[in-house]
């Protein structure tokens, strides 16, 4: 399970690449008409095609189990999109063996699981859920005049300012292809009609929060904005972005800085590149290492593989930049009625059962460390300095209403150490 947390929409993904379903549940979104054509061109152009892209061919239909009604989103959503071409006889050799590249490794060290089954949830395959969340929020930003469009600028070293750019691709591919290999690509994205004002400064910045959904996206390597790294090679004179007045309306005469400036939209296009590697599954022969048998070894991937998955990840970014507008303009348009605020309340609890659960968690952590010790249960103590810290700064309502809060909390604390 992975979420996202924004200002005002939470996105929550379950399941994994053989699991037998996996599940999108998308909260905060406001009420409107619902473009199914939006999500069902970002699940077709996310679906692999042709010789260089994985046999492995799913239907990708969306079930909205909750929160569509009558071709409206109303409420919470939830939606189901069944695997059905599963092949674990594929990994059989892999089990215990971390593929190079791929985040088998890591989930091993982070959960001790040596079944690295089709990537499970850290595959691409739950790419499909994202496009079905960025299909929805692109839908109700399509109504307010923003549209988002990705291209791939560049697959291996074919660019597209090339004269014969289709034709080197072709070649990147092929090439790569008949050596078991990979390439990678850059994908340009571009969000129009974008108004001036979303964001903030330094932590709440649009670049970050757009970055974070993008980065969130397997295989993404690098993120950059207007002319981003190359910026670093111009003058000043060169770089700036002059401003100008265009039928009253204020516009730059470049856009360098990808229409963002201090974290916030400047009205200009956001532009933004997006660097893929190479497709980790190769059939080369590559080193690995046994986490079983503690050796190392050699393995060969085997099975159903993309020469170049990122030929198919342009409507997943274009989904990523969705999400990110959408959170942000919802914080602008909200308005102070009843059902606004009960939303942004139920946010508010939802992320309170979360770290109340976690904090519960942690404090049988440690009730079985001081079993294990033999150290008391109750450390006033510690409760004293977490209640000083707690209420530092509050004025004195506040701080009375916090200690009555923090009381309750070292009861159920103190209640669930003593049960361990």
């Amino acid at each position: 399970m992975s979420v996202f947390k924004g200002d005002r929409i939470n996105i929550e993904l379950v399941g994994g690449s053989h699991d037998e379903e996996m599940i999108l549940k998308m909260c905060g979104t406001p009420s409107f008409d619902l473009d199914m054509e939006k999500i069902n061109d970002y699940l077709e152009r996310r679906k692999p095609s042709g010789e260089f892209q994985t046999q492995r061919r799913e239907s990708d239909i969306p079930e909205f189990k909750k929160g569509l009604i009558n071709g409206r989103i109303d409420g919470d959503i939830e939606v189901s999109v069944k695997n059905r071409e599963i092949k674990k006889e594929d990994y059989d050799r892999l089990y215990g063996k971390p593929r190079p590249s791929h985040a088998d490794y890591c989930q091993f060290v982070k959960d001790g699981d040596p079944d690295f089954s089709g990537g499970g949830r850290f595959s691409g395959r739950l790419t499909v859920l994202y496009c079905v969340a960025g299909g929805v929020a692109a839908s109700y930003l399509e109504k307010k005049g923003i549209k988002i469009k990705g291209e791939i600028i560049s697959v291996g070293k074919a660019k597209k300012d090339a004269a014969e750019f289709s034709a080197e691709v072709l070649k990147e591919l092929n090439e790569a292809k008949e050596n078991s290999d990979s390439v990678g690509a850059v994908i340009e994205c571009v969000a129009k009609g974008v108004p001036a004002g979303l964001g903030n400064d330094y932590f709440e910045g649009i670049e970050g929060k757009i970055s974070s959904l993008v980065y969130a996206i397997p295989g993404v390597k690098g993120v950059e904005f207007g002319k981003g790294f190359a910026i670093s090679e111009l003058k000043g004179s060169e770089a700036n972005d002059q401003w100008r007045y265009d039928g009253g309306k204020a516009v730059t005469e470049t856009n360098n800085s990808g229409g963002i400036n201090g974290g916030i939209t400047n009205g200009m296009p956001i532009v933004l590149k997006v660097a893929f590697k190479p497709t980790p599954s190769i059939g080369k022969p590559q080193k690995t290492i046994d986490l079983l048998s503690g050796e190392n070894t050699t393995i060969e991937i085997k099975g159903r593989h993309d020469v170049c998955f990122a030929l198919r990840a342009v409507p997943v970014v274009e989904s990523a930049v969705a999400i990110a507008l959408l959170d942000e303009l919802l914080k602008v348009e909200e308005g102070s009625t009843v059902k606004d605020l009960r939303a942004e309340l139920d946010k508010i609890d939802d992320d309170l059962r979360d770290l109340f659960l976690r904090r519960m968690k942690i404090s049988g952590a440690i009730g079985r460390l001081k079993a294990q010790n033999g150290d008391k249960i109750l450390s006033e103590e510690r409760e004293r300095a977490i209640l000083k810290r707690v209420t530092k700064g509050l004025n004195e309502k506040d701080a009375e209403i916090i200690n009555k809060l923090y009381e309750e909390i070292f009861h159920l604390s103190r209640k669930e150490q003593k049960n361990l």
